[in-house]
């Protein structure tokens, strides 16, 4: 498979993967469990980085701090 092909579907599977957390978390602005002051297109991009790097410091420490760390910073960010 061509480098580029892997780019354009790890690239598209991004953009879907933030736009569905961008639909959740407009849903829970609404309802008031998230925070209103950030725009949704925001916080989804930082929770996509944010997690893809967690689970990448996670295999390279092989400990589960990184994603203790994640939960408590995002749970007490957003909320």
């Amino acid at each position: 498979m061509e480098l580029a092909r892997i780019n354009r579907s790890n690239s598209y599977s991004s953009a879907a993967w933030s736009r569905a957390i961008e639909s959740c978390i407009k849903e829970a602005q609404v309802d008031g469990s998230i925070r209103k002051d950030i725009h949704p297109q925001t916080i989804a991009s930082f929770l996509l980085n944010a997690w893809e790097g967690t689970v990448m410091r996670g295999k390279v420490d092989k400990d589960r701090t990184a994603f203790a760390a994640f939960e408590k910073v995002v749970f007490t960010t957003l909320s």
